[in-house]
């Protein structure tokens, strides 16, 4: 029964030579695999976050120096107007002089949605685009208190018509005209927080100077509005990578710039998602980069991850200086809009450990191959010498680079067999037990000359 178990044990246990091959083939994978993980946590995954990094780099300096322009023109044309304004060319109690003087400025820039003009004792002038024009509303809070006197005119600064209106609206209540009397310096520049103006339904930022009469010392503020739409169409257009995003943010998260999206939406609809937080915008991917940020610290351009829906995004925070504000540029993207390699790339790789793989079963095959018919042989010869057959030589064929020495061993191991044979022939007769002496010599002898 045991011999029976012990003999089924043995035709369970696999051969030699599919041992061998299947060891060589798996020494081979694990390679390969070692190999691919090194690859791609030392070369390829360090090489995403430096693509990442440079791509979002670039989007927010792009972004910056948009901002950077429009701050430029806006302020060199307030000076301007600041200018005008120190030499006596602002009249408040005459529109129409306005009118003609500023709307040639604010038709060849479209960035500046509004112009204001205020003093000391609450009058001012507001020019704005119109649907069929221009309109130019007057403000006298002393003499028409909470009346505004609306004037319209043409392209040309024609006059067109009027109206009264009761908005109650007082100059000096206003951030940009409260901001701008507050400059240590007159020369400076007073940029206002992102803000819904006053009796419109847009939002935007206003950048107000001061500067004070030579003969009377009254002080007086000119200041234009900057609608966050246009920040808006300097983020809309960039792409991060394949599927990234950018937008502006203020220092508190609410939306300034909104990003690009896939499906376009009316003016009046991206109004709306302005000024309010990701999340209440319906941005759920930056609601989630955000979030990322502030748990991590706010650090400032440090490509950090987060994953959403499954996926895993690389995200981007940078702040930028907007004279006395501050504004936080955001880019965004899938890791995937990073892959180092192509397609092709993948493919080439993949023939390459296919065909080592071939040539190493190949090889490990025929090395298997040899080295089990070696063995074999040396099993059957061992089975021959164990059951005293000494009648043959040991007869072993191997190929190797010491054969010849093998060959001179295994006829010492021969002759010394037959040596031994005849002397166990002659004494078998007289001292039977010296037989068993004399195989264990033999035996000796075969191991001595492997």
């Amino acid at each position: 029964m045991a011999l029976n178990e012990a003999a089924t044990s043995l035709r369970a246990l696999p051969s030699i030579r599919r041992y061998l091959l299947s060891r060589i083939l798996g020494i081979l994978l694990a390679s390969f695999f070692v190999f691919l993980a090194t690859v791609y946590f030392i070369v390829v995954r360090p090489a995403q976050e430096e693509l990442a990094r440079l791509e979002m780099s670039r989007v927010a300096a792009e972004v910056e120096g948009d901002i950077s322009a429009l701050i430029s023109q806006m302020e060199r044309v307030l000076g301007t107007g600041r200018e005008w304004g120190r030499s006596g060319l602002f009249h408040l109690d005459q529109p129409q002089d306005f009118a003609a003087l500023m709307i040639p400025i604010v038709r060849i820039r479209p960035q500046i949605s509004a112009v204001l003009l205020a003093d000391e004792r609450g009058r001012g002038l507001q020019l704005n685009h119109a649907p069929e024009g221009w309109i130019v509303r007057e403000t006298d809070v002393a003499k028409f208190g909470a009346q505004q006197h609306f004037m319209q005119f043409n392209d040309d600064a024609g006059y067109v018509g009027e109206k009264w209106v009761a908005t109650g609206y007082d100059a000096r209540t206003r951030p940009w005209y409260k901001g701008a009397l507050e400059l240590k310096d007159e020369g400076g520049v007073y940029w206002t927080e992102p803000y819904a103006f006053f009796a419109r339904q847009e939002v935007g930022m206003t950048v107000a100077m001061r500067w004070a009469e030579r003969n009377s010392g009254a002080r007086w503020v000119i200041g234009f509005d900057v609608l966050l739409l246009d920040l808006s169409r300097f983020t809309s257009k960039i792409e991060v990578g394949t599927h990234g995003r950018a937008a502006i943010l203020s220092t508190d998260g609410r939306i300034v710039g909104l990003p690009r999206e896939t499906v376009r939406r009316s003016t009046k609809e991206l109004e709306t998602q302005l000024l309010k937080s990701p999340r209440e915008a319906g941005l759920p991917i930056l609601a989630t980069a955000y979030d990322a940020w502030l748990a991590n610290g706010r650090p400032a351009a440090r490509t950090d991850h987060f994953a959403y829906d499954g996926e895993d995004w690389i995200a981007r925070f940078r702040p930028v200086t907007l004279r006395n504000q501050s504004l936080v540029i955001a880019t965004y993207a899938p890791r995937a809009d990073f892959v180092v390699g192509t397609a092709w790339n993948a493919a080439a790789i993949g023939a390459v450990m296919l065909l080592v793989l071939t040539l190493g079963f190949l090889v490990g095959r025929r090395f298997s191959r040899r080295l089990a018919n070696v063995i074999d042989q040396l099993v059957v010869e061992s089975e021959r010498i164990g059951a005293l057959q000494l009648d043959a030589p040991v007869d072993i064929r191997v190929r190797c680079a010491s054969s010849r020495g093998w060959s001179a061993r295994r006829s010492g191991c021969a002759r010394c067999c037959s040596a031994r044979r005849e002397t166990w022939n002659r004494r078998s007769r007289t001292a039977p037990r010296r037989s068993q002496t004399s195989a264990r010599c033999c035996r000796t002898s075969w191991t001595r000359a492997r």
